[in-house]
């Protein structure tokens, strides 16, 4: 980085930490980024299923990004909900579609938050 009006305080050899803002917005669904996770329909079959797979070569799924979102009425059941995103920050990611507000979704094995 070059600074095009250097203070006269500034000397060589010190450094400096600074926090730069490439994007704002206001008002947006944001989620944490550990809740994002990669699925694909492949993720969905059973073992059963695989033993009973022809030999010949089968297409893969190609995986979505998405999260799970906890069942609003069981809450014993997640469903995976395709996430689309936009900015992301250091702990947060904007989440463009997929998701409303007051959806709960997993961030890790045994805890989930509100979106």
């Amino acid at each position: 980085m070059t600074i095009d009006d250097p203070s006269n305080e500034l000397r060589p050899g010190l450094s400096t930490t600074a926090k730069i803002t490439t994007a704002q917005k206001p008002s947006i669904l944001a989620l944490p980024i550990q809740a994002l996770t990669m699925h694909s329909s492949d993720d969905d079959k059973t073992s059963k299923d695989s033993v009973h797979a022809s030999a010949s070569p089968v297409a893969k799924s190609v995986p979505v990004q998405g999260v799970f979102v906890v069942d609003g009425k069981s809450k014993l059941r997640v469903r995976f909900v395709p996430v689309t995103t936009g900015i992301t920050g250091a702990t947060d990611i904007e989440a463009l579609s997929g998701l409303k507000e007051g959806d709960e979704i997993v961030i890790g094995p045994t805890r989930h938050c509100a979106a």
